[in-house]
């Protein structure tokens, strides 16, 4: 085996690429392609035959791994003499000259060069769209990045990560300038001097930037359109990982923000291509921010500092009464405020960029108000005080962000925008009908109803929710994706339209269940109120149809199940009327079809026991003649049939659901316990102790101590002793 030099030549073409990432050296393509020669010479390997090709690839690695060399950015999995090899290299290739064509346009002080003619700007959008196509795969990877034919999305996000690019990217954000006036104000001039060809660029950095951050499907949620799934789950979780760390890595929010302020007041002026620019501006701030809280609340933050209402001067559609005193009210979330707050009368619906822009700063707002970093904090080896682990990313931001956009007046503005949607796709008083076929419209109305839910997080801000229409707005929506009425689900949905209709009704779903937190709220969607009237009647046969229909959707059903649940907690009269209504029937074969969604099963267990646990315990008082068990019901009372609850859910097969499905999951088996003891099924919680096994080879099992069960063993007599005194004295 030849042995080389520990300084061998470094990899990357951006700026600032070094010679080690971490505590690794970093190589070239045509070091390990040498190498790689080298060893076939010395070891007499025939790279003409494809198990020679093989052999002289395994033995470089494990050389040049043993030697603390960096392979990930490079192209080890094809041989330079296959067919595949040279086709992968030669589009490695392309990719390092694309990041240096974009390296030599930022200069010094990190500002961006004037372009020297119009072919120099069409490379610089050449440049960018290679980065992503690369970055995602290139060809045939079929989405998920590990496809073959292609360098890979591994291999080139690790080279885009080793040549620190991403800065290169954030220096072109600058490209259109930002007002540098000491009041911080804009006015029409700054909108009308940026150039065409800056703002091309602008979107195509964003579009890149955008593939890039974005996370990939967990290897067990992708599906092919032949129905196969990925057989590659240990690279997709490597390609999660480093686009993790490059996200962590996105620091351009103050621009961000000041370019997203730029475009809002663009857009109040009529600039034609302001909507676009400020959906790519969207999308970029919600892939940067998704997974990672420590962007959120940097995000937020942004342009804080600065004077006037927003980072740009863009005021804020809050009043000041509505902004606690002595709160700055700029920053990230007043500049989304200041975007969804844009006159819906104004919106271009013919080439739908208005509705594309509000949809994608409803799915911005939602990803901010919602905690969805699960990874471990970077310094969980003792950072903080005391040398216990720093918190970092690891506190949920989402409750202050939430009354942050309270505090800024988005609940009307959010219904506005609701009402626009549900205008459109005619499914309010007053909408077109010629505008039902429109898959952007139902794209927002779902996002608009998907960050409705994500602000519900206490009762005061849903009894505002529901003070503005938002209740209204919520049973419109589920009844236009259930498709109730003339022409529901008919042949002439197109798939897209159909998949719009379903996240509709999973956002109107989801809504409603948080609502339901409410009681009075939920007895009101349960039950109807007693003047008939369409706005307040019961929305519980929309629910149990929504079920039906999106039989195999996971977040429905779990939406349905969950509300439920909580419209049955502590109130009988909402129960029964779940029961008359065929209730617990779809909530089994909800868990029936879908035994591996451990959210749902949960949600089903407590739909289960919230429905059952109350009437039975009525019933069985009744039976007895210890109380009057009549309850509320349309203004009257109505007494419960006795154990009315028990037979219908055993009856539908409960207990073998709760005992084989809900039970075996870790995260839903304390729920599946508590309604089989509440149905009167004999059950008890074992332990499985892997440590203390059989001669026979079965696993041990031993009871769970349950609380109350044993008398807990301890000396209740105080007895005086020099022991832990004389053992602080030795500290």
């Amino acid at each position: 085996m030849t042995s080389h030099p520990s300084s061998a030549p470094a990899a990357g073409t951006g700026a600032g690429a070094g010679s080690t990432s971490g505590t690794q050296h970093l190589i070239t393509q045509a070091y390990f392609d040498d190498v790689l020669a080298e060893n076939a010479d010395l070891f007499d390997i025939d790279t003409t035959a494809t198990e020679g090709q093989e052999q002289a690839l395994s033995e470089t690695i494990d050389q040049l791994s043993s030697q603390g060399m960096a392979l990930d950015h490079l192209c080890v999995e094809f041989h330079p003499n296959s067919e595949e090899g040279r086709a992968v290299r030669e589009r490695r290739g392309e990719l390092e000259t694309a990041l240096a064509t974009l390296d030599g346009l930022v200069q010094g002080d990190g500002g961006i060069r004037e372009f020297e003619n119009e072919q120099e700007v069409d490379g610089v959008l050449a440049a960018l769209r290679a980065v992503a196509s690369a970055c995602s795969g290139g060809d045939g990877s079929g989405g998920d990045g590990t496809g073959r034919g292609s360098i890979g999305a591994y291999p080139a996000l690790a080279l885009f990560k080793s040549t620190e690019s991403i800065f290169t990217l954030m220096s072109l954000l600058g490209i259109v300038p930002l007002p540098t006036s000491t009041t911080g104000t804009l006015d029409g001039n700054d909108c009308a001097d940026i150039s065409n060809d800056r703002e091309k660029i602008l979107k195509a950095t964003c579009q890149t930037l955008s593939s890039i951050l974005s996370p990939t499907p967990s290897a067990s949620s992708i599906r092919f359109s032949n129905g196969g799934s990925c057989d590659r789950p240990e690279l997709v979780k490597k390609i999660r990982a480093i686009k993790a760390e490059i996200r962590d890595s996105f620091v351009a929010f103050d621009r961000l923000v000041g370019l997203i302020d730029l475009y809002t007041l663009a857009a109040t002026k009529g600039m034609d291509q302001a909507h676009g620019i400020l959906t790519d501006l969207a999308n970029l701030a919600t892939a940067a921010c998704g997974g990672c809280e420590k962007n959120k609340v940097t995000f937020v933050r942004a342009g804080k500092e600065k004077v006037g209402g927003g980072s740009c001067g863009i005021e804020s559609p809050a009043s000041t009464a509505e902004i606690t005193p002595g709160r700055d009210s700029s920053g990230g979330i007043s500049a989304v405020v200041s975007v969804l707050s844009l006159p819906v009368t104004t919106m271009d619906t013919s080439s739908a960029a208005g509705t594309k822009m509000l949809a994608s700063y409803c799915k911005l707002l939602a990803v901010l108000c919602r905690f969805d970093d699960f990874r471990n904090p970077p310094s969980n080896e003792g950072g903080g005080v005391g040398g216990m682990p720093s918190p970092d990313i690891a506190v949920s931001s989402a409750h202050d962000h939430v009354l942050e956009f309270n505090r800024n007046g988005i609940i009307p503005v959010l219904h506005e925008v609701t009402r626009f949607a549900l205008n459109e796709v005619g499914g309010n008083e007053g909408g077109s009908s010629g505008h039902t076929s429109s898959t952007t419209s139902l794209e927002l109305a779902a996002a608009a109803l998907s960050a409705t839910r994500t602000l519900a997080v206490n009762d005061e801000i849903v009894q505002a929710l529901v003070a503005v229409g938002g209740l209204k707005s919520a049973r419109i929506a589920l009844v236009a994706g259930v498709g109730v009425g003339e022409g529901a689900g008919g042949a002439e949905e197109s798939k897209m339209q159909q998949g719009q209709l379903r996240a509709l009704t999973s956002s109107s779903l989801g809504l409603i269940r948080n609502l339901c937190g409410n009681d009075e709220i939920k007895t009101n969607l349960c039950l109807g109120t007693a003047d008939n009237n369409d706005e307040t009647s019961t929305v519980l046969p929309t629910i149990i149809l929504a079920m039906r229909r999106y039989r195999s959707d996971p977040v429905v059903q779990e939406h349905g199940c969950a509300t439920l649940a909580a419209m049955a907690l502590r109130k009988p009269a909402n129960a029964k009327k779940i029961i008359d209504e065929g209730g617990p029937m779809e909530v089994l074969t909800a868990m029936r079809q879908l035994p591996n969604v451990v959210p749902l099963q949960r949600q089903g267990a407590l739909a289960v026991r919230n429905i059952s646990s109350r009437l039975i315990k009525m019933a069985e008082a009744e039976q007895s003649g210890k109380v009057d068990t009549s309850i509320s019901v349309g203004g009257g009372t109505e007494a419960i049939p006795s154990v009315e609850a028990r037979d219908t859910f055993l009856d539908l097969g409960a207990e073998s659901v709760l005992r084989d499905i809900a039970g075996k999951h870790q995260g839903s088996v304390d729920e599946a316990y508590a309604a089989l003891r509440d149905l009167g099924c004999q059950v008890s919680m074992v332990r499985y102790d892997a440590e203390s096994t059989h001669a026979s080879g079965s696993r041990g099992v031993r009871g769970v101590a349950m609380f109350g069960e044993s008398k807990a063993r301890f000396n209740p007599v105080f007895e005086e002793s020099d022991a832990l005194e004389e053992a602080v004295e030795r500290l």
